[in-house]
């Protein structure tokens, strides 16, 4: 990833800190972006956050991140070593209209990511 690609992405994660352009802003504590390193090799993608990742605002932190970090261990990869984002940055996308669900899926957020 370029040192722009880097910049873009920092720049995204401070626009959706602030978005407010669906309903899921209404239910979210913060938005929950990428963790992790923007130059890793290795990248996942959740659909999207649930209550522990909205509130800690990291992604896979709930019972499926014990299991991710628990699985990177035995492969031997650091959590750090690691890109780890969501398609959506809002807690509440399985109740998501299909209009919100559109925006968020829809958005460049998963291009930026993983760039």
């Amino acid at each position: 990833m370029s040192e722009d690609s880097i910049r873009q992405l920092e720049e995204l994660a401070i626009t959706a800190s602030t978005c407010t352009q669906c309903g899921l802003a209404e239910t979210r504590t913060q938005v929950v972006f990428g963790d992790g390193s923007p130059t890793a090799d290795i990248v996942f993608v959740g659909e999207a956050p649930g209550r522990n990742e909205d509130l800690q605002g990291v992604p896979f932190v709930g019972a499926a991140g014990k299991l991710l970090d628990q699985l990177l261990g035995e492969i031997g990869v650091a959590r750090t070593d690691t890109y780890i984002a969501n398609s959506g940055d809002n807690v509440g996308i399985g109740t998501a209209s299909p209009e919100e669900k559109l925006h968020i899926v829809g958005n460049d957020n998963i291009t930026l990511h993983v760039e």
